[in-house]
This record gives structure tokens, sequence and C-alpha cells, in this order.
């Protein structure tokens, strides 16, 4: 399946496909598809909750701050230098 980057095209492109694959399986089993499809818009928290991803951000945020300060990255720069 190719995928476009359009996403009205890659959205339309996939469930073609889908619809396409379902149609194929029920006949080589000889049965009538049943076939139902729904398009929902949904915003990303949603789509992340849907899919058990769960943002909690930086609850600490000095864990990223930088560990060294600005004397001790100093003194590295020189150390490096006279290296």
């Amino acid at each position: 399946m190719c995928i476009s980057h359009q996403p009205g095209k890659s959205l339309y492109t996939t469930v073609r496909e889908l619809v396409k694959n379902s149609l194929d399986s029920a006949e080589s089993i000889s049965k009538l598809p049943v076939v139902e499809i729904t398009i929902e818009e949904i915003k990303k928290s949603k789509f992340n909750s849907m899919i058990g991803l769960i943002d909690c951000g930086r609850v600490v945020a000095e864990l990223y701050d930088d560990y060294e300060t600005e004397k001790v990255h100093e003194v590295c720069l020189i150390t490096l230098l006279l290296s």
C-alpha cells in the first residue's frame, strides 16, 4: 500500500485498501461481506489515550537542567585547550 504525503488522499487510499481486502477475503470463502466504516476526527490526546500512551510531561524540571555550572564548564574548556 502506497501512502502519499497528502492527508486526504492517504485516508482515501487506506479506506479503499481495507474495503478491497475485506471484499477479496469474503469472495475467497464465498460469503457476503459485512463492511462497516466509521471515520471520526479525534484530538491527539484522545488518540494517545486510545493507544495507551500517557503524556506526563516533564514532572521534575530540575532533572533536565544542565548539570554543569558555568564556572565548571569554563574550567573544562580551558583544560581541553591546554591539553
